[in-house]
């Protein structure tokens, strides 16, 4: 998880990707795991109002989404800091929604499973 991270910050290319990943992780780890038949459109509406996340959160979580579509269709579909200051906000909007409890925090289900 660190590693995806850090791929946040320094690749650019990847950040889309690595977000998308860390933010399926940080769902299973509060017990919403996501089914790989869903589109990434409907996963992040149905996380929207499983972690009734507020305007802000949903922004946040558009930014995300559409980094992630435009990294697979553009040439360029690198990021820039608004994308890396989005994809925080969300994780904060949804650790404020949804906070771990010690034990998951110290063993997240995302972890142990692999």
């Amino acid at each position: 998880r660190n590693h995806r991270l850090h791929d946040l910050t320094v690749d650019r290319a990847r950040a889309p990707h690595a977000a998308w990943r860390e933010l399926l992780d940080e769902c299973a780890d509060r017990g919403h795991p996501v089914s790989e038949a869903e589109t990434v459109r409907e996963t992040a509406r149905r996380l929207a109002t499983q972690f009734n996340l507020d305007a802000e959160g949903r922004g946040h979580l558009r930014t995300v989404v559409s980094a992630l579509e435009r990294s697979w269709y553009s040439p360029q579909g690198e990021v820039d800091a608004e994308f890396v200051a989005a994809f925080e906000g969300l994780r904060e909007a949804i650790h404020r929604a949804a906070p771990l409890p010690l034990k998951a925090r110290l063993l997240p289900g995302s972890v142990i499973r692999r």
